[in-house]
C-alpha cells in the first residue's frame, strides 16, 4: 500500500515521529512518502491565507490536492493540511489525522 504523510514540517531533518511512522509503516512493507508544499513564504499567494487567519494552508493544500490520487492512505500532520481530508474522503481514500504536538490549542487565538 501507499501512504502519503502530508505536513507542515521540514523534511530535512525529519520529526522524530515522522521518522517513526517512516520505520514502522516500511517495516510492513508500506510505501511512505512526505509531502510538504506549505514552502512559499513571501509569495503573493500566501496572502490568502489570511481568509482562514493562517489555520488552514490554502494554497499548500490546493497544490497536494492532485497527489491524493497517488496514495491509498492519507495521513495528514497538521492542522494546516485538515482540508484534504474532504478531497480525500470523496475520493474513498483512508484518513488519519494526527497532529505531532499536544498543544493545538495554541493555534487558536482565545
Amino acid at each position: 500500500m501507499k501512504v502519503g504523510i502530508f505536513t507542515a514540517r521540514s523534511l530535512t531533518p525529519l520529526h522524530p515521529r515522522l521518522v517513526l511512522f517512516k520505520h514502522y509503516l516500511e517495516a510492513r512493507q508500506w510505501e511512505v512518502t512526505f509531502i510538504n508544499h506549505s514552502n512559499h513564504n513571501g509569495s503573493m499567494q500566501s496572502r490568502i491565507n489570511w481568509l482562514v487567519l493562517w489555520f488552514f494552508d490554502l494554497v499548500a493544500v490546493q497544490k497536494s490536492k492532485a497527489s491524493l490520487n497517488y496514495f491509498d492512505v492519507i495521513i495528514i500532520n497538521d492542522l494546516r493540511y485538515l482540508p484534504l481530508a474532504r478531497k480525500a474522503y470523496r475520493l474513498g481514500k483512508v484518513v488519519v489525522y494526527d497532529t505531532i504536538d499536544f498543544n493545538v490549542h495554541l493555534r487558536f487565538y482565545q
